[in-house]
């Protein structure tokens, strides 16, 4: 506002001929106002008021315990129960490499979204073999 100092990393792209108009519009400019109504994040007695690193590092946190609250509220999966009523035990016995694969992309489904929440070993449930 009434000099080029906020302008300073822009006047390096400029051409001569725009740089020479633009001292003569600064120099035809009455007494420069400065703002009244300040920016809320220049405001440092605001305690809204934080760095971009701050508000990152909020939302960060933020966006990490929604996980585990989602996480926490998901059911967990019984495999075991699962993999019987697919056509995984016939795919991983075919000589090729991709029905194999097919077959491990079938216990993959099994465990539902990532990151899988398996039920706990117990007396009913036994993932050993």
């Amino acid at each position: 506002l009434g000099s080029k100092k906020p302008m300073e990393d822009l006047l390096g792209t400029l051409k001569q001929a725009q740089i020479s108009q633009l001292d003569k519009m600064l120099e035809s400019q009455e007494i420069a106002h400065p703002p009244r109504v300040g920016l809320r994040s220049s405001d440092s007695s605001s305690p809204t008021a934080s760095s971009g690193e701050d508000a990152l590092s909020a939302l960060s946190a933020q966006a990490a315990a929604l996980d585990a609250k989602r996480f926490a509220n998901r059911p967990a999966v019984n495999m075991i129960a699962k993999i019987p009523s697919t056509n995984y035990h016939t795919r991983i016995a075919l000589p090729k490499w991709s029905e194999k694969v097919a077959a491990l992309d079938i216990i993959l489904e099994c465990g539902g979204e990532k990151p899988y929440k398996l039920e706990q070993p117990s007396s009913s449930i036994s993932y050993v073999p």
